[in-house]
């Protein structure tokens, strides 16, 4: 009885729902000239988000005097809770606006967005959309997220550290050991005390990150996984890599001992403190730290370096902002006339304003020498690899992987090489699983 009850009432809301979403199509072919349009945005940016989109909509209705856009940011969880609930209903907002990779997810739950190929097709700017990006906005190889900013990571260095310790910006793997172990004990910040450290990354909340910013910033995808999907941790070339990175915590000794067990917020504190030479710098970050007094014009940003011979220095595309728009959104007409302002000069400016980041590269900024690394389009970009999106298994892959890097970080590196073929054969395990 439940059971039907449950039923009657989807059958109820699916009703419901098919019928506004009747009207709403059919007072949709009026064109937005001749009514007052306005279209809501749900994010998790916070007040910078609110404002961000508050000013898109006084510069966008200077040509669209008709058309107004509104914003509300939630916490992310409850956004995503909001927004999987939402398509699910009628109650959906006009856009979203999030990292494309929360974004994906929803979209691989519930199939709630609408494809966005033709859209970004008759883009004027879309040009400036990377194959980063689109590895980015894809779902099942349709459009699906409209970008207007990425998240980038570079590596961060101490400047006056250098200098006491006579070194440069390193670009190969042993020049970023050597000065790491420099940082660690020749006292680069001269107060006299044996108190600083080489490097830092979290290793406590996903230590696959601190593996991805290396391997990736090496110049290369498939960190882990590769199409099929097949594990790539024992790959000649990633054995060395692997082993090279666990060295750092275990070996080497040039992070911080506690590093095992922190997260984010740990992470920053650290790094604020100034006692770290060399950490991980995203172009979100750089607003703060330049007028951090620890940090402030004594940092500078760079590549990450070069493990294998082969390998290259890159930065790090960790993901990108954009909009989607749902498919029971009311007014999907408007909503996909306003994403093909976006990439406009003048909208990207306000990206710029309050994200520090765009996807055009063509326009000129006053930004510091610390962000300028990011928005050079000569830097070299490698994005992360996006199999979370094709696979719905891949969390189950994922946490086999993350317990292979949690044995590696705490173990003889002589036994590295054990332990990645392990790691590979439970990935493998649980691939046979879910694919039979």
């Amino acid at each position: 009885m439940i059971r039907v009850r449950v039923l009657k009432k989807i059958l109820l809301l699916t009703t419901i729902s098919l019928l506004v979403a009747g009207c709403n199509q059919k007072a949709d072919t009026s064109s937005s000239a001749n009514k007052k349009v306005v279209l809501t945005v749900w994010h998790d940016k916070g007040d910078d988000g609110i404002k961000y989109i508050q000013e898109l909509s006084q510069v966008y209705q200077k040509t669209h005097p008709n058309v107004e856009i509104v914003s509300t940011s939630f916490p992310t969880n409850q956004w995503q809770q909001k927004t999987l609930a939402s398509i699910s209903t009628n109650n959906s907002p006009d856009l979203v606006f999030n990292d494309a990779s929360r974004i994906l997810e929803i979209q691989q739950n519930t199939k709630g967005f609408i494809g966005l190929n033709k859209v970004i097709e008759k883009s004027k700017e879309k040009k400036f959309i990377t194959p980063e990006d689109n590895s980015f906005i894809h779902f099942n190889d349709e459009e699906i997220i409209y970008p207007v900013n990425r998240t980038l990571a570079g590596l961060g260095i101490r400047k006056s550290w250098l200098n006491n310790v006579n070194e440069k910006f390193p670009t190969t793997w042993n020049d970023f050991v050597r000065v790491g172990k420099k940082f660690s004990s020749q006292d680069p910040d001269g107060n006299g005390k044996h108190d600083t450290s080489g490097f830092i990354m979290h290793l406590g909340v996903d230590p696959g990150q601190m593996f991805s910013l290396f391997i990736n910033g090496s110049g290369n995808r498939n960190v882990w996984l590769k199409d099929g999907p097949k594990p790539t941790v024992v790959d000649k070339e990633n054995i060395n890599r692997y082993s090279e990175i666990s060295q750092l915590y275990t070996k080497n000794r040039i992070m911080p001992k506690d590093a095992i067990t922190q997260d984010f917020s740990e992470m920053y504190k650290v790094i604020e403190s100034g006692t770290v030479g060399m950490f991980r710098v995203g172009n979100w970050n750089v607003k703060k730290w330049d007028d951090t007094p620890v940090l402030k014009n004594d940092y500078i940003v760079g590549p990450f370096p070069k493990i294998n011979k082969t390998d290259s220095n890159n930065f790090v595309q960790l993901n990108v902002r954009g909009f989607a728009v749902p498919k029971n959104s009311q007014h999907q007409k408007e909503s996909k006339e306003f994403l093909q302002f976006l990439l406009s000069e003048k909208a990207q400016k306000l990206s710029f304003k309050y994200f520090s980041s765009t996807i055009r590269t063509d326009l000129a900024f006053n930004a510091s020498d610390t962000l300028k690394p990011f928005l050079n389009p000569k830097t070299n970009i490698t994005a992360v690899d996006t199999y979370f999106s094709k696979y719905e298994y891949y969390r189950n892959m994922n946490e086999k992987y993350e317990q292979m890097l949690a044995e590696l970080v705490n173990s003889n590196p002589e036994n590295s090489k054990d332990i990645l073929k392990r790691g590979s054969n439970n990935i493998n395990e649980v691939i046979k699983i879910r694919k039979n």
